[in-house]
């Protein structure tokens, strides 16, 4: 986002799109960062016990399948956010579709 940042930083538009992207990362990293260290009511319980025996801890399941779709969407706008831009961009239609596709190539 940061790289996005720096080439695109002429349209005002996509800086304010880019900045509340940041924070939602930003708060998206912390939700997750506590939910995973406090999903017990004891932190210390997940590292002195198996995974079978905590009684009173948060299910690992849902919580990881939060994660990874949450961070799927996330990953998914951020890839998409020059999207815009690039297509406002005047060049042939070829040179755009390029530059959108080297851009989207953080997809794989």
């Amino acid at each position: 986002m940061i790289f996005y940042r720096r080439v695109f930083f002429v349209y005002k538009r996509f800086l304010i799109a880019n900045n509340l992207l940041t924070v939602v990362v930003v708060m998206w990293t912390l939700a997750f960062f506590f939910s995973i260290v406090f999903q017990c009511p004891d932190p210390r319980t997940l590292w002195t016990t198996f995974e079978w025996t905590r009684g009173k801890c948060v299910d690992n399941l849902k919580l990881y399948y939060a994660l990874a779709i949450s961070g799927f969407l996330t990953d998914l706008m951020i890839l998409a956010s020059p999207l815009p831009v690039i297509r406002q961009l005047q060049m042939p239609m070829e040179t755009r579709i390029a530059a959108a596709c080297i851009l989207l190539l953080g997809a794989v």
